[in-house]
């Protein structure tokens, strides 16, 4: 092979390298792959942007400018590098921002690529951040964003260290309690939940994990009741409906089954499942359940 081709094959492997440093949120490894990737071949945008991305989160703007206008000057579409760049080129005395500013600049980038789902360059934002303040809004988007991302241990720490602050609303403790129904925890996840409700935090979506929960653990009539409650709370709220009836069927109660189930598919007009509690072999060799809806998109919570 040519040599200029077994140096773009090295290349583009530092890259897959300091993509995989980068999700997993190792970013000494992830600048080390990137930086060596652009060493060898420049037109890599993507290894540029990885720089540039990581330099904002150190607090540098100045050097993720220059490192994402390279970026958007490599052929490739890079949506991420376009944003960032408009921000950044709309700053007055860009050089000579404290850091407060320079922090609240952090907050807002990090917010709009956490709402266009670009998980991994937010949760980078939001690390440096987090360095830099203690908030536990700060650890709490930490949270949401290592679970999305399936980092279920840092997840929990991150909610964890959000509610030894004072000021961290109860909401969080309900965020918590979706990692450890993940995690399979489910007794902790039950104590997380009813102390959510007896402070007051009286929502479906609460309600109706509760009712997963206790349905997962054996104690049905529990079940059917939180999701009588959630239906109280809010009579559209389908997944509760659909729980209500496929417990309701199991028990026999097929007339009043179908009603509840056909008034949950004409709110939807469909039933989803979203992440199982276990995995599927483990799923069908013990029965286990689906989870249904643990919560809303973080952008909905309000």
């Amino acid at each position: 092979m040519e040599p200029e081709y077994d140096e773009h094959v090295e290349a583009v492997a530092d890259l897959g390298r300091a993509e995989e440093a980068f999700s997993r949120g190792d970013y000494p490894a992830c600048r080390e792959s990137a930086g060596a990737a652009m060493g060898v071949d420049p037109s890599l945008g993507r290894a540029w942007e990885l720089l540039g991305i990581l330099d904002l989160a150190d607090g540098d703007p100045m050097s993720a400018l220059g490192h994402l206008e390279m970026t958007v000057s490599c052929n490739g579409s890079f949506e991420e590098s376009e944003y960032i760049l408009d921000v950044l080129r709309s700053q007055q005395g860009l050089l000579e921002m404290d850091k407060e500013s320079i922090l609240s600049l952090m907050d807002s980038i990090g917010s709009h690529l956490l709402q266009n789902r670009s998980y991994a360059s937010a949760m980078c934002l939001y690390e440096g951040i987090s360095k830099k303040v203690h908030d536990w809004r700060v650890l709490s988007t930490l949270g949401f964003l290592r679970r999305e991302m399936g980092m279920l241990d840092g997840a929990l720490e991150m909610y964890e260290s959000a509610l030894e602050m004072e000021e961290a609303p109860v909401e969080v403790l309900s965020d918590l309690a979706i990692v450890l129904i993940k995690m399979g925890r489910l007794e902790d996840a039950s104590g997380a939940l009813e102390e959510c409700i007896d402070a007051g935090l009286q929502r479906p979506h609460v309600m109706n994990n509760l009712g997963f929960v206790r349905e997962a653990l054996g104690d049905i009539e529990g079940a059917l009741e939180a999701y009588e409650e959630t239906i109280n709370m809010d009579p559209s709220y389908y997944p509760a409906l659909y729980s209500k009836g496929r417990i309701l069927q199991k028990m026999g109660k097929d007339s009043e089954s179908r009603s509840i189930m056909d008034s949950a598919l004409e709110l939807e007009g469909r039933v989803y499942r979203l992440e199982d509690v276990t995995g599927r072999d483990e799923r069908e060799r013990t029965g286990a359940l689906h989870a249904k809806e643990l919560m809303t998109p973080m952008e909905e919570d309000d």
